[in-house]
This record gives structure tokens, sequence and C-alpha cells, in this order.
């Protein structure tokens, strides 16, 4: 559930919902160049003593701030500052008294780098030597607080006005207590209070652009066309033959085992891969749609016909070639980086993924879903349903026409008004690489289809015996929609 929250006497609002695994969200959509977020934990410089389960603990003063550094460390030797950097965003991260925040900003769209965020604070890498190594470092933050005059006032300030309270602790802790701090006082913090039910998450900027950052699109490693003598893609959409079998056939070329060990691996070559989100937008590519509005004006299922299940089945069949598709969920790694460290040809995903894809050494290109076949009239791109933000009107409203004039107007102001500066500056001169791919980009945005059906399909090979089991609860859970909307429950 979403709650709006009104200021009077700001003139502001934001919305609060709780996520499923307890982190608590707080949106506030603004009109603005640039996107805040912050990630807080409820951990701070005066929580050295807690509970956690039958055990009481106590930890030197300053690791709370000693555990906000180490989260950036990275297996790698990276850390995280250089992820964010990719996907176009600038981060930091401070400690207080009662709490820890990792922060970054972006003028690009901010899922990316939301996904970074959660990814590295849900990541910790703590090693004995990587500890040892960030004691000198704080040890020289410590002396330049003690070297800065305002800094020593208001800490001897804090610990004469209070005698027992946390707050007279030093947030960065002293030369002494950093040195009693390991990697596993360091880990057990970690768990104690790093838990989405002890975080919330705030994002500020401009959020209305989810059905045009929802779009799904192809990439592909243009250096793996060249290097295999492969025909070109761009050629192939302009002359109404890119379909899922050429996608196919040219996948096949440039799959490899490049290990030799008779199983595809993250080590090897692919020619296709992609995420369980794509895979709606792919039905809608071949022409398949899973719900429509009737004549009646009422929501029904559309994907049961013969025709459908047949090119579903198709779909299924050229996704189940395991020597040719990568699953990323059974390899381990993101498609995003399974396509970055050239392991696969083509990429199934957002256009969000862009930005990130700037940061890729090789040369890539941007592509429409294909067509089921050259008979098929159109391509088709389409939305995914889990980013998409659906606007409901009660049943107790009396004036329909007057309601759906105002939002057709605020829907084309929007249009108007955000749409340029994200498809003309981002897409068109930061992430389409070259003139076929801006090009491409007019097939993507220019065919957008918005699919009302519910994604009812699973990743099933007997997708005929699944349809036909599941289609009566599906008829009686969308009648049961239009009668709310009917206002008759």
């Amino acid at each position: 559930m979403i709650d709006t929250i009104f200021n009077d006497r700001l003139g502001e609002k934001y919305q609060r919902l709780t996520h499923s695994s307890g982190l608590e969200i707080l949106l506030f959509p603004k009109k603005c160049v640039t996107t805040f977020a912050t990630l807080v934990f409820r951990f701070g410089a005066q929580d050295t003593a807690f509970r956690m389960g039958d055990r009481e603990h106590k930890v030197p003063d300053g690791t709370a701030h000693f555990l906000e550094h180490k989260l950036f460390a990275r297996p790698d030797g990276t850390d995280a500052n250089e992820a964010f950097s990719r996907v176009g965003a600038e981060a930091n991260a401070w400690t207080s008294y009662d709490k820890t925040a990792y922060l970054f900003s972006t003028s690009e769209p901010c899922d990316e780098a939301l996904r970074t965020l959660v990814t590295f604070v849900s990541e910790p890498y703590f090693t004995r030597e990587n500890v040892a190594r960030e004691r000198g470092i704080i040890r020289e933050e410590i002396a330049m607080g003690e070297d800065d005059p305002w800094t020593r006032l208001y800490e001897q300030s804090m610990r004469a006005a209070f005698v027992r309270h946390g707050v007279r602790r030093k947030i960065c802790g002293t030369k002494a207590s950093v040195g009693r701090i390991t990697h596993k006082t360091l880990q057990l913090c970690y768990n104690a209070f790093y838990r989405p039910q002890n975080a919330y998450l705030v994002v500020c900027g401009d959020m209305t652009m989810q059905d045009e950052v929802s779009v799904f699109n192809i990439y592909f490693n243009k250096n793996m066309i060249d290097d295999n003598q492969l025909e070109s893609p761009y050629d192939l959409v302009k002359n109404g033959a890119w379909t899922y079998e050429k996608l196919y056939e040219l996948g096949e070329v440039v799959a490899q085992d490049v290990n030799l060990d008779d199983k595809m691996g993250v080590e090897d070559i692919f020619g296709a891969t992609h995420i369980f989100d794509a895979f709606t937008c792919m039905v809608n590519g071949i022409d398949v749609t899973f719900g429509e509005i009737n004549d009646e004006g009422e929501l029904e299922l559309t994907f049961t016909d013969e025709a459908s299940v047949v090119k579903i089945m198709d779909l299924f069949s050229w996704l189940a070639n395991k020597d040719v598709s990568c699953f990323p969920k059974e390899t381990g790694f993101s498609e995003m980086d399974v396509f970055m460290n050239n392991h696969t040809l083509f990429c199934f995903g957002g256009i969000y993924y862009g930005t990130t894809f700037r940061a890729m050494n090789d040369d890539y290109g941007i592509l429409p879903f294909p067509k089921y076949d050259e008979t098929q009239k159109d391509y088709h791109s389409s939305t995914s349903s889990l980013f998409l933000c659906l606007t409901g009107v009660p049943t107790t409203n009396t004036d329909l026409e007057k309601t759906g004039m105002f939002m057709e107007i605020f829907a084309e102001d929007g249009y108007k008004s955000v749409r340029p500066g994200f498809y003309d500056s981002l897409l068109q001169r930061k992430v389409a690489r070259d003139d076929e791919s801006r090009e491409m980009l007019d097939f993507i945005f220019g065919n957008i289809t918005y699919d009302v059906g519910v994604q009812a399909i699973q990743y099933n090979s007997n997708i005929a015996s699944f349809i036909a089991s599941k289609k009566d609860a599906a008829d009686r859970a969308i009648e049961g929609i239009m009668a709310t909307i009917r206002g008759e429950s």
C-alpha cells in the first residue's frame, strides 16, 4: 500500500510504502534535472552495546564509521564509487550518532544507480588485510579532526553536556579504539544492523518517465558481428527480415564452448542472454498480447487461441536451446555482466541498460525486438509490467468525461515537456553510439505496445497444457476485476 503524505506548511508531498523485505521507501517526485537517493541504516556512533540473539555485545568507539568506510570495498580491489561512475552517478556516505547513510546523485535515469546502491550495501567484503589498510586512513581522518578547532570544540562540548548518553562518543572513534576494530567486528555489526527492516530509502527527483524507461529492446555486440562476418542486424531490421529465427541463427554462429567442458557456463560465449522480465516483451514482439479490452469495454485473455499458442511454443523452443541462450539465474551473473564482458552477442533488456553499457569497451548497437516471421507487418516494442504505474479512477467518480479530459491533458503535457529531455538528450546523444542506433530508437519508440493483460505464462515447456489448466482461474480473476470496476463489489 502506498500512502501520500502532505505538508501544508511547506506545500510538499511525498509517497511512503514498505517493500516486502521490510524496507521503508519514501518517494519525493519533483521536476528537476538531478535525482538524489539516500539509503539510511539505523546504526550510528552511539550504538556500541547491543544484544543479538541471546548474547550481549560491545564494540569499540568508531565502529559504525569504520563500517561505512569498508562497505565500499569490492573483492576485485575496486570500490563502489567506480561502479557508480559507470552508470553516471556520484556517490558518498556519512555517519552520525544514530544512523549511517549511503547516497548518490545522478542526472541519468536512476534505475541502475539504485541497483548499484542496493547491491553494494548487500555484499560486504571484510578481510583482515583490507581492514588493516583502512585503519591508517581513518586515523588520518581523526588527526585532521584533532587539528580543527571547531571539531574539537564540538566534541568537547558534547562530552561536557552528556555524562552517559552515547552522543558523547566521537563519531570516528579514537586512534586507540580504531586499532581494536577487526573484520569480525564489522561483520558482527553488519549482521546486527544492516537489515531491510532497520533501514529506509529516500528518492527525490523526476519520476515521470516510467513508460519510456521501461521499454525493452535488444543490445548487440558490434565487434562480434564484424569478427564473425555476420549480416548487419541494422539491415535486417530495415529490410523487415529481423526475426527470432534469424536472431538465433546468428547466435548459433557466435556461441562457443570456450573451455571445452561440454557444458555452457560463465566462461563460454552465448548467442543471447535475457531475464524473465523480458519474456512478456518477447511475446508482445511476436504480435501476441496477454489481454485486451473487448468491444464491451471489458478485459479478456487473448493469448489462448491456437495461433498465439503456436507462436509462444516456438518462442519457448528458441529460449530452451541452452547452447545458444543464457539465462543469468543459472550462471550467477546478471545479463548486463554477461554482455559487458563480451560473453554474448545479444542482450534482451530495458532501454535503461544503455546508461550502464556506455562504459563498455566493445562497441554495441541497439535493436527492436524481432518479429515472429517476415509475414508479420510491424515490429512491436513493449514495456515491463514491473516498472509501469497504473492510474485508477474510483467507481464513485460522477464525471468520468471531465476526469478523462484532465488525464489526457496531463499526459500530453508530460509527453511534450519531459520526453524530449529523455529521448533526445539522453538516448539519442549519449546512449546511441552511431547513427544507425539512433534510427533504431525510432523503430523502438515508434510502435510501443501497452499490454493490459496479466503476465500469466511461466517458463513451462508444456505451454498448451499450462494455459488450459490456468484459463478458468484467470477468467474468474478477470471477472472479479471487471466487477470491481463496474462497482458491483
